[in-house]
């Protein structure tokens, strides 16, 4: 705290301060608690400049684009609240292994590396009766599926990211699909308009068509709200951010967990994200 005293009091205001904080994937409470921390950190360092200030790293690529689009069980596109929440990845453990969920479609992860408590997650994903996993790679979750289908990687898809500063972002593909391997699109339409003709015999095929990503960006466009210049035709690609910055901020409260101590003079282990991640 003195430090950051000493150092306010001899700031030059014309230069600019960063504060960027990853996230660690452990821990989502202490994701929270470090996040607030770091947007108090920014209040005090640059007050009403604050939001352009700081910079909150998710543990992947594009989730804020994701949890913007709606990929989030408690909240829909443009994160407005859902009436009725979907299950949270460890619900949908839990109902797999009761016999309440079914069927699991699994998209550019591997919950068998990245999710805690391996073994139960394992069971889970046993417990299926159909595990469709769409992936550019071979993933140890890829080979306890039913159906693999194989996805092109990032830089072999077309469409837009949301960065950690909330500017959208043009993304070319930059390599052509190998073998059998398609774009998660149009996978997911094919797998969408499957599903609809199985339940509804009168539905029509193709209710989903998308002719190219473009098409996609365009109804983002048009449902999604903060989204609504970013269409296929919009020229300034990462320059605008999805919303304005706000420029009144207050400081919140943080929890401090205090680590007990070890009186057998044993080490604890935690997990972290290195500088490359």
């Amino acid at each position: 705290v003195q430090f950051l005293e000493n150092y306010m009091y001899n700031l030059d205001p014309k230069k600019a301060i960063s504060i960027v904080f990853a996230t660690p994937r452990f821990d989502a409470a202490a994701a929270g608690a470090g996040a607030r921390a770091a947007a108090n950190l920014a209040i005090a360092l640059r007050g009403e400049k604050a939001a352009e200030s700081l910079y909150i790293l998710p543990t992947e690529a594009n989730v804020n684009g994701m949890r913007d689009m709606g990929v989030d069980p408690e909240r829909g596109a443009g994160r407005t609240a859902l009436d009725k929440p979907g299950m949270t990845f460890q619900q949908m453990v839990d109902a797999a292994i009761d016999g309440k969920l079914k069927a699991m479609i699994i998209v550019g992860d591997n919950p068998l590396m990245f999710a805690p408590d391996r073994a139960r997650v394992e069971r889970a994903l046993a417990s299926l009766d159909a595990l469709i996993v769409i992936d550019s790679l071979l993933t140890d979750t890829a080979k306890l599926a039913h159906a693999v289908l194989a996805d092109v990687p990032a830089y072999g898809k077309t469409g837009t990211f949301t960065n950690a500063e909330r500017r959208v972002n043009r993304l070319h593909a930059a390599l052509d699909a190998l073998g059998d391997a398609r774009p998660a699109l149009l996978a997911l339409t094919d797998l969408a308009n499957a599903i609809v003709r199985t339940g509804d015999a009168s539905s029509t095929a193709g209710r989903w068509s998308y002719a190219h990503p473009d098409s996609v960006t365009d109804e983002v466009a048009q449902n999604v709200a903060g989204y609504e210049r970013f269409t296929s035709a919009y020229s300034f690609w990462g320059k605008a951010r999805i919303f304005d910055l706000p420029s009144r901020f207050d400081a919140q409260a943080v929890a401090h967990a205090t680590t007990p101590v070890r009186s057998d003079g044993s080490l604890l282990l935690t997990t972290g994200r290195t500088l490359f991640t």
